[in-house]
């Protein structure tokens, strides 16, 4: 397989982080329908300045400089949206979103960690789900497993993950 380019590998950590992305859209956007569009504009842009982008940098500061811009500039192209809070709401309320977030690094390394040390056939089967992106349905056809296995399997697995995780954290005094 072909290595990822610089803008692919932005764009995957755009689609780990979407969840975060869009609830801090949501956040600021209070209507679903926008926060969408909000969303994939963001993506957009992410993908244009991916180039710009240091990957051993904090990714999650970058992209919600980027979403409070890209909110900004939506309150401002479309003037008063209903349940869109206004210039000033969303001035204040980017401002108090911390742009370094030490203990979501901690437990990224953390996770890093843990990973390595699942059990070899619950690391494929998490690199199928998280770093491929196939859904159980897919995982299941490709490693001969029913789907209720790769459920199963899921679940262990997350769950050791988290309870290292704790564990990796609560060492640190986190």
């Amino acid at each position: 397989m072909d290595a990822l380019t610089h803008t692919e590998k932005v764009q995957k950590l755009f689609v780990r982080n979407m969840g975060p992305i869009r609830g801090i859209i949501i956040g600021m956007v209070a209507d679903l329908s926008l926060a969408e569009d909000v969303l994939q504009e963001v993506f957009l842009v992410v993908t244009r300045k991916a180039d710009d982008f240091d990957l051993d940098t904090n990714f999650m500061a970058w992209a919600r400089a980027i979403v409070r811009r890209k909110v900004m500039e939506f309150v401002r192209e479309r003037g008063k949206v209903p349940y869109l809070l206004g210039e000033e709401a969303l001035e204040a309320l980017a401002g108090a979103v911390p742009v370094e977030d030490e203990g979501w690094e901690r437990r990224r390394k953390a996770l890093a960690d843990c990973l390595k040390s699942l059990p070899p056939r619950a690391g494929t089967i998490m690199n199928l789900r998280y770093a491929e992106g196939l859904d159980p349905q897919r995982i299941a056809r490709h490693v001969s497993w029913s789907v209720g296995a790769i459920y199963v399997q899921l679940s262990r697995a997350r769950r050791l993950l988290r309870d290292c995780v704790n564990r990796k954290l609560a060492m640190e005094g986190v």
